[in-house]
């Protein structure tokens, strides 16, 4: 277990978060989607409230309290103020560690959760992101849909429920942290009801390299006819926060991708009016990241969109940015540094996650430093050992007319089209 605390007295006010490592990653196969049902079914009852009590209980107390899920976590959040952080600490372990899963509820979130798993379908970006996802982890743990298969959640059983929060609600897999008007250890002292009672468990097993994939371009074109815009993304496996490349990468891929001043905004929207939103961005992880770029052209453009993008990013590999780009990335990172921490559960949400993906210890304190001190020079050759244009992912969610065009793309290894309704893994 790890405890991070932020002190800050401007108001009266204590933000907690109980961060696991026990997202959806963890759901077995067969019951992808059980990390995200077991988090839902958290507040839906416990051995002194229902459903309705652990509501009236947060709205009487004046606080806010939710359980949510990612690939990596399980986490429990909220707020309240200071004088109330006792009872806001008694719910918290009441629903962590005395939760009853009704079946009747358990029902309800079953099928609110494939409810929620077509809603999604029905966006083309959403159902873009989804597919990308699928397609860049294939059946690795890390491409497991968050609200998993209709067919995964219909297996998932109260004892399921059980065990995964047995397995998981352990401090072994623990970052706790507390930001507000109380000291760390009045904080220590209001959470030792919870503590004390939580098992230590056991040590959490490293997840499966991921599979290399095929060579060339791999595409999945998602089919919704009539369609006359698509969504793309196209990207690749990225990198995890431990990696010595982080912060040049980042500095490169802001200038790429993620200012409106970036080159590849430049190129897509302003030159060529194909997308009026483009972006690249890099999400590291504990063990690998993501790194992907989204637009969205008209039918007619997404070929050559694709095409140039690929021939910029094998220009980014091949030489980096120019050093406008790299110094206005720089510019834009720091300047957006203070909006990252300047409420205190904010920095110790920041903390948090820079624990859990493995970034360096001083990521939060020292973050301007590290983006000053990105050479072009660094930067170039990070892009150069990880950049690989030749092997780019890519999901277009568009008219099925688009096949035989995109299958003529250089450097393509092989197309597949699902029906966007597809709900399932994408076989190989």
């Amino acid at each position: 277990m790890e405890r991070i605390h932020i002190f800050d007295n401007r108001a009266q006010i204590v933000d907690l978060a109980l961060v696991f490592a026990a997202g959806t990653t963890r759901d077995p196969k067969g019951l992808e989607g059980l990390s995200y049902v077991a988090s839902e079914m958290l507040l839906r009852g416990t051995a002194k409230y229902d459903r309705q009590g652990i509501r009236e209980a947060i709205d009487f107390l004046g606080t806010s309290l939710s359980a949510e899920v990612g690939n990596l976590t399980l986490q429990v959040t909220g707020d309240s103020s200071t004088r109330n952080l006792d009872q806001l600490v008694e719910l918290v372990r009441q629903i962590l560690l005395e939760p009853t899963f009704p079946l009747d509820e358990l029902e309800k979130v079953k099928r609110q959760t494939i409810a929620e798993s077509s809603e999604v379908r029905d966006s083309d970006s959403a159902c873009a992101g989804l597919f990308f996802t699928q397609l860049l982890f294939h059946e690795h743990p890390l491409g497991h849909p968050m609200r998993g298969y209709a067919s995964s959640v219909k297996a998932i059983t109260r004892d399921d429920i059980v065990s995964y929060r047995e397995r998981n609600v352990i401090k072994k897999n623990l970052v706790m942290g507390t930001a507000g008007n109380v000291s760390d250890k009045e904080a220590l002292h209001h959470l030792a009801p919870v503590l004390t009672a939580m098992p230590e468990g056991d040590d959490i097993e490293p997840l499966p390299a991921v599979p290399a994939g095929v060579e060339g371009l791999d595409v999945v074109l998602v089919a919704r006819t009539g369609q006359t815009q698509a969504q793309i993304v196209i990207g690749q496996e990225g990198i995890p926060g431990s990696h010595p490349d982080l912060f040049p990468l980042l500095v490169s891929i802001t200038g790429f991708g993620g200012t409106f001043t970036s080159v590849l905004v430049r190129e897509i929207r302003e030159k060529r009016g194909w997308s009026y939103g483009v972006s690249a961005g890099m999400i590291p992880g504990r063990d690998t990241g993501v790194f992907r770029i989204r637009y969205a052209p008209k039918t007619e453009d997404v070929v050559p969109s694709i095409e140039l993008t690929l021939k910029l990013l094998s220009s980014l590999q091949s030489g980096g940015l120019e050093a406008e780009h790299m110094n206005f990335a720089r510019e834009y990172l720091v300047n957006q540094y203070p909006f990252m921490v300047e409420a205190p559960y904010k920095r110790m949400n920041l903390i948090i996650r820079s624990r859990l993906t493995g970034k360096p210890l001083d990521y939060a304190e020292d973050f301007i430093r590290y983006v000053q001190g990105v050479t072009d020079e660094a930067a170039a050759d990070a892009m150069g050992r990880w950049l690989v244009p030749k092997r780019q992912k890519i999901v277009v969610v568009g008219d099925p007319s688009l096949e035989k065009k995109l299958a003529r793309l250089a450097g393509v290894s092989r197309v597949r089209v699902f029906d966007y309704s597809h709900d399932g893994p994408l076989e190989s």
